[in-house]
């Protein structure tokens, strides 16, 4: 891992993945800047104060053998990525970029016992820590491009009674449409009853291990915050986002007014229930992203669990931990 100042616009940083071991496997691209710029797949501090991860946050199905990459023993990968896309470096000075997300990977032989319309669920995958940081001095700072997001397109208004406000859609055919209304209007009263739901339960213990008052509060704010996002802001639910792939039910970013809702959510069904995806579930997960801050460490249910058991701290921010608690799951 190496970054540079590449140019007066650019904070360019390379990176290269190499299979150490005697055996061939298959390396998750997903959360990794062979993907490009999807994920924070790198944390950046100055002056020992962490900046914003500006980029988007995708809710994704398990992924398909066709996002992982073969690496024979003793092979390597690079990727190159300008992070300056997805943080903002506002004053000059030493910087500290970080990786900070494992490798995920799966020995070939494992592979091919898979077939290609098969997820590979995170319980399969190996896990792979990684621990390399750089520091890098930056100058003319504001010469650097910065994030920029997808433009807000103006859509369709439609009043929220629940919510008591209104919202738009853009694109999005009219069964598509119809549930993200019902949604939108559940999540509001839905919540609020989830965060008057925390306390010493055995659903809390499921979803944010063992109960202290520390940890509820946290739980509870971010509930507040994930409603009041829904509840007093002109909030828009776009059809047409561009970063949609065929794993992604949606995505957004911190602070956000949009979520982006792609192709996969569409086909699912409205509410919570026996099912695992549905629409009040994604939903839920991508509000509490752009109101409460909370990050994807884990996605489902097991997995979940078993991050609350582990690591509960790392559990009361991760989004998929606040949609199963929503769900009543």
């Amino acid at each position: 891992m190496g970054c540079q100042q590449s140019t007066t616009s650019a904070v360019d940083c390379s990176f290269q993945f190499t299979n150490v071991v005697d055996e061939d496997y298959y390396l998750l691209k997903r959360d990794t800047p062979l993907e490009g710029l999807r994920s924070p797949f790198v944390s950046v501090s100055h002056d020992g104060v962490s900046l914003q991860y500006e980029g988007y946050l995708f809710y994704s199905m398990p992924p398909l053998k066709d996002e992982f990459i073969l690496l024979k023993a003793g092979e390597s990968v690079t990727a190159t990525a300008q992070i300056n896309n997805i943080f903002t470096f506002s004053s000059d000075g030493m910087y500290n970029i970080r990786y900070n997300k494992p490798l995920k990977v799966l020995l070939k032989d494992k592979m091919e016992l898979q077939s290609d319309s098969e997820n590979i669920e995170e319980v399969d995958l190996m896990k792979v820590e990684v621990s390399e940081s750089v520091d890098i001095q930056l100058e003319n700072t504001d010469l650097l491009s910065r994030p920029v997001k997808e433009e807000v397109k103006e859509g369709d208004e439609v009043y929220s009674q629940a919510c008591n406000n209104i919202f738009q859609f853009v694109g999005g055919n009219s069964n598509a449409r119809d549930d993200t209304r019902l949604v939108h209007d559940m999540l509001c009263d839905g919540l609020l009853r989830a965060r008057n739901n925390v306390r010493r339960s055995p659903l809390y213990r499921r979803w944010f291990g063992d109960f202290n008052r520390r940890r509820a509060n946290v739980v509870r704010s971010i509930l507040q915050k994930s409603h009041d996002k829904i509840a007093y802001n002109r909030l828009t639910y776009d059809f047409t986002g561009d970063e949609c792939t065929g794993s992604n039910f949606a995505y957004t970013c911190f602070h956000s007014n949009v979520v982006f809702l792609c192709d996969l959510y569409i086909g699912h069904s409205a509410f919570c229930g026996s099912a695992m995806y549905n629409k009040e579930r994604t939903l839920a997960h991508e509000w509490t992203h752009a109101g409460g801050n909370t990050w994807d460490h884990i996605y489902g249910s097991a997995e979940s669990q078993q991050l609350a058991t582990d690591e509960p701290d790392k559990a009361v921010d991760n989004a998929d931990n606040y949609s199963f608690f929503y769900c009543r799951r």
